[in-house]
């Protein structure tokens, strides 16, 4: 069995196990590449999130532009013709802005300033000129390649930030200055950009030293740091944080690696359970396979045995060889008890037979189980005191009723007998024993003979099972008796136990359900 065992189960792993196994080595192996990946793909995501706020900045700043180049345009870039009447629709708009300054070129003698109550005054606009000249050089540099560039400017002030332009046409080019108050322009520009990108998924917040905008924050994200960090262009004081709402980013990346490893590990198991189910499965049937043959070998042995020894004194009386009566009676017994013993065999196999297809069928009556038991007592009294065996039967009187197949239990009786019988060694001693305790009615059978070890009790009443000592196989037998023996005592809504100990006997314990009368 074991060479046909791994015939099977060694392709089987092979082809099963090992690509399950090489398939959860490389996933367990590429479960932190993945992570990354997942990674940079939520950062990217939030980065976008991001740039899309910065850019909608930077349109909001372009039309700022395209707005006063045609307000230039109409005085024909004479910055002394701007005044605060003429731009006041505009910086109705831009509540933001609280100052433009016009400078012609870089001579700042030359300038317009519009203030809408910006604190600021010229020395303090000068001063963030001079600061900033190496930027506001760079713009011209812009300004020749064809591409105009807002670009904010260094200063000490916290709330405001100053942004600059330069605005230019054929003939004479203007820098421009902006004064934004931060705080007004989040809140008023920013804010419905920032809370239409955040939606109901993330969190956004506008930070700098000294001020703090939150976004559609919650419980969930109170006291959590950002998953992505960026710089406001327009504002390099302050900078863009977000991050996902109700967990951070870095515990959804855990989230998934932990249940991507929870996948594969029950995979792994079902794929293994699966193997163990098919591994005993087929160490069952092939177990079963053996055992049949075996059984079809005894049960050859064990019909052709009888047959021979019928039909060798058969043939011997036949041809009149045996001359006194006395040897011819006992030729005659000889006969007889090896047809009976061919008979149960017969009986045994047609019973078998009738159980595995189902169709074993049972009359039941109210039945007195001593009367059976006596009937099978005395039938077997005499074959059994002749074999050498002390055979007893205590019964309790008044048992009440079973309900009984009187014939079957007779069958699973006769069974229990038989194998106490061939079971027994030096110590030949059968006892049958009826009794009642407490609503139930009892019989034993009890013997002195080789007992069953632990291992074995539980596989008894398997079909073609015989107990694996050195006497049993030198012992006749087909392996059915015990398993009629449960089936009839199933039928009978009845239990059955067994104690037994190697060497000291067992017995056998039948508990009936007695009928009230």
């Amino acid at each position: 069995m074991n060479s046909t065992l791994k015939k099977i189960i060694i392709p089987l792993l092979l082809v099963v196990m090992l690509p399950a196994i090489s398939y959860s080595v490389y996933e367990l192996t590429s479960l932190n590449e993945t992570e990354e990946m997942i990674e940079e793909i939520y950062v990217n995501q939030l980065n976008t999130v991001l740039n899309s706020i910065n850019q909608y900045s930077d349109l909001v700043t372009a039309a700022w532009t395209s707005s006063l180049s045609v307000a230039l345009e109409n005085h024909q870039y004479d910055l002394t013709k701007l005044s605060m009447n003429e731009l006041e629709p505009f910086l109705n708009l831009n509540r933001s802005i609280v100052q433009i300054v016009f400078v012609d070129n870089l001579d700042f003698q030359k300038y317009n300033l519009i203030n809408t109550g910006s604190e600021t005054g010229v020395e303090e606009l000068k001063n963030i000129f001079q600061s900033n000249i190496e930027k506001i050089e760079r713009l011209y540099r812009y300004i020749e390649g064809g591409y105009r560039k807002i670009e904010p400017l260094e200063s000490d002030n916290e709330k405001t930030q100053f942004l600059t332009v330069i605005i230019s046409d054929e003939r004479q080019q203007v820098i421009t200055i902006l004064e934004i108050n931060i705080s007004t322009y989040i809140q008023e520009t920013l804010r419905p950009v920032i809370l239409e990108a955040a939606g109901e998924e993330f969190a956004i917040y506008c930070i700098s030293n000294s001020d703090e905008y939150k976004f559609n924050f919650d419980e969930t994200v109170d006291g959590k740091q950002p998953d992505v960090k960026s710089p406001l262009w327009l504002f390099p004081k302050y900078e863009l944080g977000i991050l996902l709402k109700g967990r951070t980013l870095s515990g959804l990346i855990a989230e998934r690696t932990y249940t991507n490893l929870i996948i594969i590990i029950i995979m792994n198991l079902i794929i293994v359970t699966g193997v163990v189910i098919i591994y005993r499965t087929i160490r069952k049937e092939i177990k079963l396979a053996q055992i049949k043959s075996d059984f079809v070998s005894n049960v050859s042995h064990e019909l052709r045995t009888p047959l021979a020894l019928i039909s060798m004194f058969a043939e011997t009386l036949e041809m009149g060889r045996v001359r006194s009566e006395e040897k011819r009676n006992e030729y005659y017994q000889i006969i007889s008890q090896e047809s009976n013993r061919l008979s149960r065999i017969v009986n045994s196999i047609l019973s078998f037979s009738k159980i595995e297809a189902g169709k074993r069928t049972y009359n039941f009556s109210l039945t007195d189980i001593n009367k059976i038991v006596k009937q099978i007592y005395d039938n077997y009294k005499f074959h059994l005191e002749n074999e050498g065996f002390k055979f007893i039967f205590e019964a309790e009187d008044n048992l009440p009723e079973i309900n009984a197949d009187s014939e079957a239990l007779s069958e699973a009786i006769i069974n229990l007998i038989d194998n106490a019988a061939k079971y027994s060694n030096d110590t030949k001693e059968i006892m049958l024993k009826t009794y009642q305790k407490n609503q139930n009615v009892i019989l034993e059978v009890i013997d002195k003979g080789i007992g069953i070890s632990k291992d074995d009790k539980e596989k008894i009443f398997d079909k073609f099972f015989r107990v694996s000592t050195g006497l049993v196989h030198n012992t006749k037998g087909t392996g059915l008796g015990l398993t009629i023996v449960k089936h009839v005592i199933d039928a009978h809504d009845a239990e059955i136990e067994l104690d037994s100990k190697v060497n000291e006997g067992s017995t056998f314990r039948i508990f009936f359900k007695s009928v009230k009368t």
